[in-house]
């Protein structure tokens, strides 16, 4: 029996859920990452675990090395709105669900812990849509995906590259009946830093949180903004990519992503899943796009002949236009390359550890907000769309 490297280590479950004896376990390390943790008193030596991890045994299969990437959009306007970028995704659970079948994705609960669970119905796989930039417990899913398999019912899994390369390591190769989604991953932060960052703005605002949206699109899909509303009625909103928030300010730099991000054996082609999904960042830089990209737009590669059956199988109820593979490594650098591991990552750590969150927050993560030239135009901006307008008439009108 062996488990793989910490700094490998990607968390995907795969161990924990085909070992027959449960000596497994899945512990939070000080990073608050779950790991693999051995009861070596009753562990039986089946090496079970060896064969099912992905990192010590690779996952196998046949997919296209060179996809056509396509710019898609859900033909929905309002699942296209709700979602992080062209609700795609949602368009390939209804198609699982039609057949009666189950999606399987990761979703918030109550606590606003991020959970893979089941969906059987529209409103469950609802609960997909939009962004959760935090690594998702993975739990007993793999177990209940080859449950639904083996009951003969189709399923859809939607999840980070590791964790679907951990599920076919589970499951020992491809399944008739079962549909990957991979997604195009920047790297999964840590759900101790999230959960530090809840417990903060519920303190700062006096309030427990109502609702999280990573992905608000009110300023359109490319201005995008992380927006929380709280249980006293106030509402939290700072742009995204503006470094005016302390969460994603790290995240946006990686700095508390899995040690394994950093050297992702995924971000690259071919890919694992039957269809990868992603934002079309990027999109127009050289080549014109003559449509709308207000309320989001996917990147999608059809990587299976099995993914290429579902994409052709929903043709009417998407639009789609064929781009270049250059355009989509150019806004989606993690295609093809790990996120650089920060220089003060560990320090960082150290900080959280010693010192609590408040005290990283202020080394490592206050927000810069935008240079001051802009921060001048946005409150002219907003002076001026707020002046009264009065008519003006000729001067020497009779």
């Amino acid at each position: 029996m062996m488990l793989c490297e910490k700094e490998a280590c990607t968390g995907c479950g795969a161990c924990f859920n085909i070992c027959p004896v449960h000596a497994i376990q899945m512990i939070e390390d000080r990073e608050g990452f779950a790991r693999p943790v051995v009861d070596e008193k009753v562990c039986i030596r089946c090496e079970k675990c060896t064969h099912a991890c992905p990192i010590l045994t690779p996952v196998s299969l046949s997919r296209d090395p060179a996809p056509t990437p396509f710019a898609a959009w859900n033909r929905d306007p309002g699942v296209r709105k709700s979602s992080s970028s062209g609700g795609m995704a949602t368009l390939f659970g209804e198609s699982v669900l039609a057949k009666g079948g189950t999606v399987f994705g990761a979703a918030f609960d109550t606590h606003f812990v991020v959970r893979h669970r089941a969906a059987h119905s529209p409103t469950e796989l609802a609960l997909f849509r939009g962004s959760k930039y935090v690594q998702s417990d993975i739990g007993e899913t793999p177990r209940a995906v080859k449950q639904e398999l083996q009951n003969g019912r189709p399923v859809l899994f939607i999840g980070a590259p590791c964790q679907v390369a951990g599920l076919y390591g589970f499951l020992g190769g491809d399944h008739e009946g079962l549909l990957t989604c991979d997604f195009i991953c920047f790297g999964v932060p840590s759900p101790r830093v999230f959960r530090e960052y809840v417990r903060h703005m519920a303190k700062r605002y006096g309030s427990p949180i109502e609702t999280i949206a990573f992905r608000n699109k009110e300023w359109g899909w490319q201005r995008f903004s992380i927006w929380i509303r709280f249980q006293n009625g106030r509402e939290y909103r700072r742009l995204f990519r503006g470094g005016e928030d302390p969460y994603t300010c790290g995240f946006c730099h990686g700095l508390f992503l899995r040690p394994s991000c950093y050297a992702c054996p995924y971000a690259s082609l071919p890919r694992l899943g039957d269809i990868t999904l992603a934002d079309f960042w990027g999109i127009a830089r050289k080549e014109p796009f003559p449509y709308d990209t207000f309320n989001g737009l996917s990147l999608i590669l059809v990587n299976s002949p099995k993914g290429r059956a579902t994409w052709d199988s929903l043709k009417n109820r998407y639009v789609a236009v064929e781009r270049t593979m250059e355009e989509a490594f150019a806004g989606n650098y993690r295609l093809g390359e790990a996120v650089p591991r920060p220089a003060d990552r560990e320090v960082f750590f150290n900080v959280l550890n010693e010192c609590g969150f408040e005290e990283a927050v202020r080394r490592h993560l206050v927000p810069r907000g935008p240079p001051r030239w802009i921060r001048i135009k946005r409150s002219l901006k907003r002076l001026l769309l707020h002046l009264p307008i009065k008519r003006l008439r000729p001067r020497f009108a009779p």
